[in-house]
């Protein structure tokens, strides 16, 4: 490392140990992707919710989103039963991940990475519901990790004990299965109850580590269900919603969810439920039969843990020292002053 780089690290340790750095990202520098199925494009927004890109164009269908360990972004489209890739950072398309159909992959309406670093992909082909697990560096078929009793499937997520959750929009039920080996575990959520979720079909646990799922029932609300044992706890947010598809919590403290039939994404407080307004409205940007949402990560927050702080300074400091590749923060196919000129400015905004 040249005197000059190195003096600016020494600046930046400092505003570091002064503790001018934030801890936690601050608002102003996320975005929110929301898909939408009217416009065919994945839309992003900022966190006030006003239109900023059109991040990709040409989606036909149904879209949900994730990251992977890569950190990179997965896209599902039910419209081309095929998955794509997109930078994590610049949000640059990747191409194809999974070719269309592959092992049958039919209108995939969940998907997630697992503990083992391998997609997981919810597929209803064939004649049985599958969920499809793929090679999680390559995208190449593994297996059918699990072949569901469950005519429509929503969506899929690995819980905190490693487990995986599967909601079905028709039985409205969660099921449950080892995140090891696929195994049937029983139901989680028990279907056909006064406090079912009725039609499920997005699912994640909160930050208080309850399992939230969105109903698109009469209500068209949030159902709150014990992270531990699945016993139903509230209908925590209700709303200005129709035919909720999918849900987002937010590192500023509030949940996204998207209306497939009210054409909007609306915000609720993630602590009490309360509705906070629209996010996204009807047209703003293309918005219209929204389906998946993701919150982008901050691009300071090199460890992925939801902060910016010392752990990412560090991290940053080693890949730069050693020339990684991870520490071209600016994209350009060099690791040099201009990549510690961006990762500082970004770190100093907490972002």
């Amino acid at each position: 490392m040249n005197a000059n780089i190195r003096a600016r690290f020494g600046a930046l340790s400092v505003v570091l140990a002064a503790g001018l750095a934030p801890s936690a990202m601050a608002q102003s520098c996320h975005q929110v992707v929301v898909a939408s199925n009217a416009s065919d494009n994945l839309l992003a927004f900022n966190a006030d919710g006003t239109f900023d890109h059109v991040v990709s164009p040409s989606f036909g269908g149904n879209c949900y989103m994730t990251y992977g360990p890569d950190g990179n972004i997965y896209v599902s489209d039910t419209d081309t039963d095929a998955i794509y890739r997109f930078d994590g950072r610049s949000l640059a398309p990747m191409g194809v991940f999974v070719s269309p159909a592959s092992a049958g992959l039919n209108d995939p309406q969940g998907l997630c990475f697992g503990p083992d670093g391998n997609l997981y992909v919810t597929s209803v082909g064939q004649g049985t519901p599958k969920v499809l697990r793929f090679n999680g560096g390559t995208g190449a078929f593994i297996d059918y990790f699990v072949l569901v009793a469950a005519p429509v499937p929503g969506g899929i997520t690995f819980g905190p004990d490693g487990n995986l959750y599967y909601v079905c929009n028709t039985c409205q039920d969660v099921q449950l299965y080892n995140g090891q080996t696929g195994q049937y575990l029983g139901l989680f959520v028990k279907g056909q109850q006064a406090d079912s979720p009725k039609r499920p079909r997005g699912l994640c646990f909160g930050p208080d580590g309850n399992l939230y799922i969105t109903c698109a029932s009469t209500d068209d609300c949030i159902r709150r269900y014990d992270g531990h044992t699945g016993a139903f706890i509230d209908i925590f947010a209700i709303g200005g919603l129709n035919d909720p598809l999918d849900l987002a919590f937010t590192p500023w403290g509030t949940l996204l969810v998207s209306g497939s039939l009210s054409n909007n994404v609306q915000e609720f407080n993630a602590f009490t439920g309360a509705l906070i307004g629209t996010f996204a409205a009807p047209g703003e940007g293309g918005t219209g039969a929204p389906s998946g949402l993701l919150v982008l990560r901050a691009p300071a927050d090199l460890n992925h843990d939801g902060f910016v702080n010392g752990d990412d300074y560090d991290l940053f400091a080693s890949y730069f020292e050693s020339a990684n590749t991870a520490a071209d923060f600016n994209h350009d196919g060099f690791v040099n002053g201009d990549d510690f000129d961006a990762f500082a400015e970004h770190f100093e905004e907490g972002c």
